[in-house]
């Protein structure tokens, strides 16, 4: 007998959370607990803070020391596979203290 209940029907709380890698730790964390980093088709990068921008995304936790972190590795230059100008993570950290608008 086919259980009456359809993926349509489901209730979001059945759901399990999707994971993301953070890429300073290397852990599989919650996606609502990481701030997405997108390089868009135009590529320019920004902080994703509502994951709703299109683009190539990069977690890490949503924590300054994070930021600065992946600045002093040039991690997004691994993530993104191209090569990352210091300034971009100076203007990330500005747009970071200013928050989501």
């Amino acid at each position: 007998m086919k259980s009456m209940m359809t993926s349509t029907t489901k209730k979001k709380a059945d759901k399990r959370p999707n994971y993301r890698k953070d890429l300073v730790t290397r852990t599989k964390l919650p996606k609502e607990a990481l701030l997405r980093i997108v390089k868009q088709n135009n590529g320019e990068i920004h902080l994703d803070w509502f994951q709703n921008l299109p683009g190539r995304g990069a977690y890490i936790a949503k924590d300054l020391q994070a930021l600065k972190v992946m600045a002093q590795k040039n991690l997004l230059a691994r993530a993104f596979k191209m090569k990352i100008n210091p300034e971009v993570y100076q203007l990330l950290e500005v747009e970071f203290q200013n928050g989501p608008q």
